[in-house]
């Protein structure tokens, strides 16, 4: 057995990466890493007795070398016998749509899609092909753009589900690796371009700290990233929050008001955690408004990846689809049908526009599309009443059960404008649209509704 194996072996155990009879999904690039990686754990199955399958995603950037890369992966895991899941997606479409940079596109769309099959397939586990000199070059990239102390504290071998076998191990170790043990791999171009901030730093400002200032530039900042690790492991509050379904999140305000500055700044961040998957992306400006927020008790906030956190009811909110509330006890309005209605008590608006044809394009939380033909006027918009029903998940489902599934606040509830006609639910913006009123082929009128909130 090759040196590598039995070391990647003993960091797991120490870790504690992975338990006797779980599901490992690993990343499946092809490339040197994860083709290390994969293999060892390949060899490694019987031993620490657990079930491997991979996944690859084709992010067709690369043209015919990313179709190479896939059919690479199809061939390893057909000669091996493993369970192989390969999915392709446009993500030059998805960063214009998402409007992020090429980097964090294919980061945002690879993540999901893991997490994505991990959940269609039951693993407990999905190890990432990360290693000591990914890992030095993170915490210098995010040293050059004035990273706080958890982004400068770099990955760990454990992240929730994400496991990362080979962080401790050099490129140098896993290469030789390759070498020793004739494995074939396949090479991304892109890792040469230097029009990639990373590629920058692993090709000239690596190389240059290591020339002009210190030789073992990598191991100091590997060892920064340990310290801090250690740092806020022992400064790390207790766990006081409650993270609700569907991604909303509520922390009472109460239990931050005795903390120091810094104290509240850490605690913010676990909950944007909790609400985006990480707190790398946000900048000194979103942390000061949060804080803010916080120390104010009012206020709402954007974040990186269409995240919304705002202050109500005496919590800090966040979702990814923010809920639609209005300020009133029970209520009712009648709605002008099509046209737009200005609820000024309750502070919302709704507005209805015919359009035969999509003549808009559809965005934001609180607007959609619906087929015409199936709302019966006249319409109206209140709030809850028991044994409100709708027809969602190919079932009627009592509307209690939807909001009991978001984990809205049952004081919330009654605050929730819910659209109807003369004999149904129609929509309640940010949760739950009538199936029925969905656009089908034999649509023959489109109307395209839209709520939201005005400043008084």
């Amino acid at each position: 057995m090759h040196s590598l194996v039995k070391n990647v072996e003993n960091h797991i155990r120490t870790h504690g990466l992975i338990s006797p009879g779980s599901n490992v999904l690993a990343a499946f690039s092809g490339g040197p890493d994860s083709t290390a990686m994969t293999h060892i754990l390949y060899v490694l199955q019987e031993t620490l007795q657990f079930h491997l399958s991979v996944c690859h995603l084709n992010h067709q950037l690369r043209g015919a070398e990313s179709d190479r890369d896939e059919e690479f992966v199809k061939q390893w895991a057909c000669e091996k016998q493993i369970p192989c899941y390969i999915a392709r997606q446009d993500v030059r479409l998805i960063r214009r749509s998402e409007k992020r940079s090429l980097e964090e596109a294919a980061r945002f769309v690879r993540y999901r899609y893991f997490n994505e099959i991990a959940q269609a397939v039951g693993a407990e586990r999905i190890a990432l092909g990360h290693h000591f000199d990914d890992q030095v070059e993170n915490v210098l990239i995010r040293l050059t753009r004035g990273s706080g102390l958890r982004g400068l504290a770099g990955m760990r071998p454990r992240s929730g589900i994400y496991i990362r076998p080979l962080l401790c191990f050099r490129k140098k170790a896993i290469l030789d690796f390759l070498v020793a043990e004739r494995l074939a791999f396949v090479e991304d171009v892109t890792n040469q371009d230097p029009a990639f901030l990373r590629n920058r730093i692993r090709q000239l400002l690596l190389p240059l700290l290591e020339k002009d200032y210190n030789p073992r530039i990598r191991e100091a900042l590997w060892r920064l990233s340990l310290n801090i690790q250690e740092h806020l492991e022992k400064e790390s509050l207790p766990i006081r929050s409650t993270v609700r379904r569907d991604g909303l999140f509520a922390y009472p305000l109460f239990r931050l008001a005795s903390l120091s500055r810094s104290e509240l700044i850490q605690e913010i961040l676990w909950c944007v955690e909790r609400i985006c998957g990480d707190s790398t992306g946000l900048s000194r400006y979103h942390v000061a408004g949060l804080v803010k927020m916080v120390r104010e008790e009012h206020g709402e906030m954007n974040l990186p990846g269409k995240v919304k956190v705002w202050i109500d009811s005496y919590h800090l909110i966040g979702s990814r689809n923010p809920v639609l509330l209005t300020d009133l006890p029970p209520w009712e309005y009648p709605l002008c049908f099509p046209g737009e209605n200005w609820l000024r008590e309750a502070g919302i608006f709704l507005n209805f526009e015919v359009a035969p044809v999509l003549s808009k394009p559809i965005k934001g939380d609180w607007v959609v599309l619906v087929d015409k033909e199936f709302i019966k006027p006249p319409c109206i918009v209140r709030n809850f009443r028991p044994g409100d029903r709708v027809m969602t998940g190919g079932r009627v489902k009592k509307i209690k059960e939807v909001f009991s599934d978001l984990g809205l606040p049952r004081e919330w509830r009654s605050r929730v404008p819910i659209l109807c006609d003369r004999e149904n639910i129609l929509w309640i913006p940010g949760v739950v649209l009538d199936e029925r009123m969905q656009v089908g082929e034999n649509s023959k009128s489109l109307l395209r509704i839209q709520a939201g909130k005005r400043t008084r």
